[in-house]
């Protein structure tokens, strides 16, 4: 593939040359508002995404502020490096624009491209970022990989401002010309961006894709067309041609010329444009008439044949080019006359001259050859009241006919001028005519009107490089040519007459006389019939008349069945099971053509037991001489590995090494494609391998359908078939048209077969035969010698012609798929080599296969020869093997249901697989379920294999060490059939292994990983119960959380574990723990009576404290310590008995104060009273009780006045 690439890309370098981005301001609408102020602040070109994967800008800067005109800093070379690799502009490489609007409140409402028509609108274009570039630097390039963020180069970035970006939106070739309308506040302002070509020198143009170019020139002339004039303008004429490598005229330094360069006289109004080169007339007889499908040159690998080719698409297309100016109409300009008249307009002209017409740019291949196209920027500041006059002429100047093919088949050889002869009827009127023979019926027209403003038509044709191709039937006497004036008021009819001759090399009839149909009736021009034979009938009878003075010989299935020397009516009998019956015609001269019926309809009988007993001889020598070795002791390079592995059989991909995936770089769908198949064929799910999801990131590339370039869809086809995900019918659409393509790459063509073989249906019959009937056409019949190695048989890959066995073996797979025996008859060459031969003679005595006869003394496993062997001997295809099918489904469903319904000792897995299954069989009977529930089933597929191992395909995706390593982990593991705590140390060690193997993503290969993993969970459990043993420390009511914790790991141990001396010794721990937390709870509950007395003592609170105090004497001594605030108990009592204490002094020192005030008034009669009230004082119990009493003084005083009596009674008695 990446030769063909180069090949291509080298082609297209030759072919054209690179363009960059010159924007010139422009505006061809009347009626609109203008702006002249510079709308862009930042103006860039931009192609993400190149044939490497590079991103390239280039910074365009105004030569014209007031016109909004901007220019390119850089007219690249032919090639511009990008990350190290060659980058060639090219015909299918798409460029945008992007950068930063002056205003705010600006859009870009739409950007069209001249040439072609193409438009974008400001719905597609990008307002979140804009590429740029740095400071003073002129253009840019950096690689950017698929999934990797635009972060990585900010200083192409720009997100702030008015920013836009079209993505890759145009396809830039050669000079091209673009209309933008900025919008800012209802008023529009029209800009023309023009892409100015490289400036390489071809003047000496000679390389191997064209030696004949050389010294080829265009020739270009301006004239006045004022009022038809048509006088020369010699300072505009023959300034631009390809051969010198400028294209644009009016730049200088990427700059504007000065005006008096480019100034138009303002006394002319309109330009007329001449064109012309100095190709001569093609005389070589070998050279290809033209034909519809005659290919892209880089498609044909003989230089000869690529330049009789290149050759004839310049002929062609050099009749005539296409003129517009300022994007207004299109006009023809045929070689050697003048455009019509193309006004002028005040201020700058844009004049574009395309090499090709704007319904022929859409089409890659079209614009592929002569594709020069060339601008004038000129200047005119005249009067533009000038209106041009439209003629009323509708004649023909001149008609050129030219001998044209179906197809390149029948083109080559065929290069001729049909002379268009004047000639005079018997009425002495004259008229046109022409010569053809009935064998070549068709023509290329071109026709040139006497006003280069008329229109030409030919009836029932169809435009080709800028002439008409017209089929004629020999039933067919004349054809038309119309011309309508450029006014519209006259249109003229050129009547031109054909004139029929025998071809020499015809049938005289052929027809199906019983047995089946012919899909359509006999004519000489019709070379390949389609029958159909009927199902009842197993045979089929042809009738068909040869003609006198030919040869005919009839070939069944490219076997000489028949020669037939004399004219007359014949019959030919053909059996069920025949693909084709040709007749080949030659007449007297040697000239030959086939004609050929096609069965559709027949039904493959797949591969005979022969071709699977040759392909397994192929075999025996690849296992004789290391394969299998190969397989299991070589670490896979890429993903073929596994599918040359897979090919041959399952059992090869057991112990076999396969390509680690995490190793692949993503960068496109391809990659996720053939990642999903490995996965597949490995026994790995697709869905969900270490974590990632294969299939989503594949299904993130859908584009309608669409997953990308060359073989792209192919693989996602098959990726997504073999994933059980839903294929979207535009992939099926896509690679089916590359089936059918007969300018498909060969490799890829096959590849296409093996992924359509399973909707085979989408092909009708006529498709199909068609399809074989193609294939065996590039398949070397005819006894053919390469470097002395017999080439007959080989498929041959129309890119180049080396008959490598990689694009043959990619067809043999191909037709492998659909059922197709590439051993039998039908596809041997002229000297008995198949096929299946040519993969005979391409393998070496080491088993492997060389690439090509170029050559044939080196080789090795090649892949694709390979997985060609190993379908033939298994008589189908590997991928399509994989495809999920319904009866794969199925069959994994019951092969779960035997495992369930056995012996499954661990629990875990038991229950996977039943949740995996039950999902399953939920889908088993949806129409759906092979392309909606993939996930579903690759689910089930793993959870199998978690159960039962063996039955996993033994690839293992690593290196030889890595699985060294896999090994002795598993080994280690087996050391550990029996284990106690005391082999923690040696279970940590192995432990760490494995976690080894999980950074390294190999610890799914593990086959006994559950048997560690139990015997660390016994290890782990005994160890978590002894850490939260351990963590418990002196108990209290707060250690509850830790004790219950080490309990219930304790509970978690099973009884072999509890057996383990340091669980016992650990269990006494928690059995004491436990004993005094439950004191702790019990004492818990005097605590919470102790807090709930208070802080505040009453009389009342007797009753409670003794209670609690009666509670907390009740308690064990045990107990008794966890009461933590039993001081606040006694606190409690010691309050009480105060109260107490006080109320009794109280009470005391009341009754003393009722004696002291039963005293009264003292007396002599007061001793009794006052004696009594002092011993009732002194005997208070305490100096509180005394204070308590108040009126205390009054004793004192009262026995002060009986002391005083007492005195004055004792002297009045003395």
């Amino acid at each position: 593939m990446k030769k063909i690439i180069e090949k291509y890309l080298l082609s297209i370098i030759i072919c054209f040359l690179f363009i960059a981005a010159v924007p010139v301001a422009v505006s061809a609408q009347e009626n609109t508002n203008t702006s002249t102020k510079n709308v862009f602040k930042e103006l860039y070109m931009i192609r993400k995404n190149g044939p490497y994967g590079g991103e390239l800008i280039w910074r365009c800067t105004p030569i014209d502020e007031e016109n909004n005109i901007y220019v390119q800093n850089e007219v690249l070379s032919e090639t511009v490096g990008v990350s190290g690799d060659a980058y060639s502009g090219g015909t299918f490489w798409y460029y945008g624009f992007s950068g930063t609007l002056s205003s705010d409140t600006a859009y870009i409402s739409e950007m069209r491209q001249w040439e072609n028509g193409k438009k974008i609108t400001k719905e597609s274009i990008n307002t979140e970022l804009a590429y740029c570039l740095p400071e003073n630097t002129t253009y840019g390039t950096f690689s950017l990989n698929k999934g990797e963020s635009l972060s990585k180069y900010p200083q192409y970035i720009r997100e702030e401002g008015n920013v836009f970006h079209t993505e890759d939106s145009f396809p830039v070739f050669r000079a091209q010309v673009f209309d933008v309308i900025v919008c800012d506040k209802n008023e529009e302002t029209h800009c023309t961006i023009i892409t100015e070509v490289t400036d390489r020198n071809n003047e000496d143009y000679d390389d191997w894709t064209d030696t004949s170019m050389k010294g080829v020139r265009d020739h270009i002339d301006l004239y006045d067309g004022s009022d038809k004039q048509t006088k020369k303008i010699d300072k505009f004429s023959d300034k631009l041609t390809w051969s010198t490598g400028k294209r644009i005229f009016g730049l200088k330094n990427y700059k504007l010329e000065d005006r008096d360069v480019i100034e138009v006289p303002s006394d002319i109004h309109s330009i007329r444009m001449s064109y012309d080169n100095n190709y001569p007339e093609q005389e070589n007889t070998n050279t290809y008439a033209l034909s519809p499908d005659l290919p892209d040159i880089t498609s044909v690998n003989d230089y000869s044949e690529r330049q009789m080719i290149y050759y004839n698409y310049h002929f062609y297309r050099n009749k005539s080019k296409m003129v517009c100016i300022n994007g207004g109409e299109w006009y023809q300009v045929h070689q050697t006359e003048k455009s019509p008249e193309l006004k002028l307009r005040k201020g700058i002209n844009i004049i574009f001259l395309s090499g090709t017409s704007p319904d022929q740019a859409k089409k890659v291949r079209d614009r592929d050859v002569n594709g020069t196209s060339y601008i004038y920027i000129l200047y005119w500041d005249g009067d533009e009241d000038y209106k041009i006059t439209k003629s009323s002429d509708a004649s023909l100047k001149k008609i050129e006919c030219y001998q044209a093919a179906y197809n390149m088949g029948e083109g080559k050889g065929l290069f001729a001028n049909i002379p268009v002869n004047e000639k005079t009827n018997a009425d002495g009127k004259t008229y046109k005519e022409i010569s053809m023979k009935a064998d070549e019926p068709y023509i290329w027209i071109n026709a040139v009107p006497a006003d280069s403003g008329a229109s030409v038509w030919v009836d029932n044709s169809s435009e080709l490089l800028g002439g008409y191709f017209k089929h004629l039937s020999s039933a067919q006497d004349y054809f038309d040519v119309k011309v309508t004036s450029a006014d519209g008021k006259q249109t003229d009819t050129e009547r031109i007459y054909i004139k029929w001759s025998a071809g020499g090399t015809d049938l005289k009839n052929l027809e199906v006389i019983s047995g089946g149909t012919m899909e359509e009736k006999y004519t000489p021009i019709t070379r390949e019939y389609y029958v159909k034979m009927k199902e009842s009938s197993g045979k089929i009878k042809f009738s068909y008349e040869t003609m006198n003075g030919t040869t005919v010989r009839i070939y069944e299935d490219r076997q000489l069945k028949d020669t037939i020397t004399q004219s007359g009516k014949y019959e030919l009998e053909a059996e069920k099971g025949v693909r084709e019956i040709q007749w080949e015609v030659t007449s007297q001269n040697g000239k030959s053509v086939s004609y050929s019926a096609y069965f559709v309809g027949e039904k493959e009988e797949g591969i005979s037991s022969e071709t699977k007993q040759r392909a397994s001889d192929m075999i025996k020598k690849m296992e004789k001489n290391g394969y299998v070795k190969y397989l299991t002791q070589q670490e896979g390079a890429d993903y073929w590995k596994t599918f040359g592995a897979a090919a041959l059989g399952e059992k090869y991909l057991n112990g076999m090494l396969g390509y680690n995936v995490l190793k692949k770089n993503f960068s496109q769908s391809t990659d996720y494609s053939a990642v999903i198949l490995e996965l597949v064929m490995s026994g790995e799910n697709p869905y969900d391998y270490l974590g990632v999801n294969y299939v989503k990131k594949l299904q993130e590339f859908n584009n309608s359908g669409d997953f990308g370039m060359y073989s792209a869809n192919i693989w996602a086809l098959s990726a997504l078939q073999a994933a059980g995900a839903p294929v979207p019918k535009e992939t099926v659409e896509i690679v089916k048209k590359q089936a059918l393509s007969e300018t498909f790459d060969l490799d890829m063509r096959g590849w296409a077969l093996y992924a359509t073989s399973l909707y085979k249906d989408t092909f009708t019959d006529k498709e199909y035969a068609k399809l074989i009937q193609s294939v065996k056409d590039i398949q070397i019949q005819k006894t053919t010698d390469m470097n002395g190695i017999d080439v007959t048989g080989v498929f041959e890959n129309f890119y180049y012609t080396n008959r490598n066995i990689m694009s043959h073996a990619c067809m043999v797979t191909g037709l492998t798929a659909i059922g197709i025996d590439t051993g039998k008859n039908e596809w041997k060459g002229r000297n008995g080599a198949d096929p299946v031969s040519v993969l005979e003679k391409y393998q070496l005595s080491t088993g492997g296969w060389f690439y090509s006869p170029e050559n044939p003394s080196q080789g090795g496993w090649n892949k694709d020869a390979v997985i060609a062997v190993g379908d033939l001997y298994n008589g189908s295809n590997v991928y399509t093997r994989y495809y999920l099918t319904p009866s794969r489904y199925k069959k994994l469903l019951d092969k779960a249901e035997k495992l369930l319904a056995g012996t499954i000792t661990e629990g875990t897995k038991r229950e996977a697989l039943q949740k995996a299954y039950e999902e399953a069989e939920k889908y088993a009977d949806e129409n759906n379920v092979t392309s909606e529930h993939g996930d579903a089933y690759y689910a089930l597929q793993e959870a199998m294999y978690a159960v039962d191992e063996s039955v996993k395909p033994g690839v293992f995706l690593g290196t030889a060490k890595e699985r060294e390593q896999v090994n002795a982990v598993i080994k280690a593991i087996d050391s550990i059939s029996s284990y106690s705590y005391k082999d923690k140390t040696k279970l940590d060690s192995i432990k760490k292994q494995y976690d080894v193997l999980k950074e390294k993503r190999l610890f799914h290969y593990v086959t006994n990983a559950d048997v560690l993993d139990k015997a660390h969970q016994y290890v782990n459990g005994i160890d978590t119960f002894l850490e939260k043993t351990e963590k418990i420390g002196k108990v209290n009511l707060t250690k509850t959380a830790k004790i219950e914790r080490a309990r219930k790991a304790y509970d978690f141990l099973n009884e072999q574990q509890k057996k383990e001396d340091a669980v016992q010794k650990a269990f006494q721990i928690l059995s004491k723990a436990e004993t005094k937390l439950k004191d702790a709870k019990t004492a818990d509950n005097v605590v919470q009576a102790i807090k709930a007395l208070g802080e505040i003592v009453t009389l009342d609170s007797e009753e409670d404290i003794e209670s609690v105090r009666a509670a907390y004497e009740s308690l064990t001594d045990s107990q008794k310590t966890f009461v933590t605030n039993i001081d606040k108990l006694k606190e409690q009592e010691d309050g009480l008995k105060k109260l107490q204490q006080q109320e009794e002094n109280k009470e005391a020192a009341h009754k003393v104060s009722d004696l002291i005030d039963k005293i009264g008034r003292v007396t002599a009669n007061s001793a009794d009273d006052l004696r009594q009230a002092r011993t009732a004082y002194d005997a208070l119990e305490n100096d509180e009780a005394k204070r308590m009493v108040s009126n205390y003084i009054q004793l004192e005083d009262g026995e002060k006045i009986y002391a005083n009596l007492s005195m004055r009674i004792s002297y009045m008695m003395s």
